[in-house]
């Protein structure tokens, strides 16, 4: 009966207790989604492009990735916007310095991700949504 209810997790960033919820909702055995700015799988895109790494930087980059991921998360129920979440990581390293840069990016990062959860909940119309401050508008 539950994995009849459809339900969608939107949150833009990388926040563990987010991932920790995702794998909750799913070992509960509801059809759930979770929409996200940047999700790393091992398998995937990502995990290929880091095997023709050189070694010599490999682990550093994967260290980093491994904070996107979460043993208890199907990543074939992940849906990434990666390109406004690489955006904000990069003004939040770049720009630190000014953090009305990064703060602005952040905004506009979580605006881009808001309106695609939006785009989703319009289509698919799932029966719960869990979303979270200023990327949940």
């Amino acid at each position: 009966m539950r994995d009849q209810q459809s339900v969608l997790i939107g949150h833009p960033g990388a926040a563990h207790f987010i991932y920790e919820l995702v794998a909750a909702v799913e070992g509960l055995g509801f059809n759930s989604r979770f929409e996200t700015g940047f999700y790393y799988d091992p398998q995937g895109f990502w995990g290929k492009l880091l095997a023709v790494v050189p070694d010599s930087y490999r682990g550093k980059i994967e260290r980093e990735l491994k904070r996107r991921s979460f043993q208890g998360i199907d990543p074939a129920r992940v849906l990434t916007h990666a390109f406004p979440e690489l955006a904000y990581v990069a003004a939040a390293r770049l720009a630190n310095h000014r953090p009305a840069v990064p703060k602005a990016v952040m905004a506009w990062r979580n605006g881009c991700i808001d309106e695609a959860i939006a785009n989703r909940i319009r289509r698919e119309k799932p029966r719960l949504f869990i979303g979270h401050d200023t990327s949940a508008l």
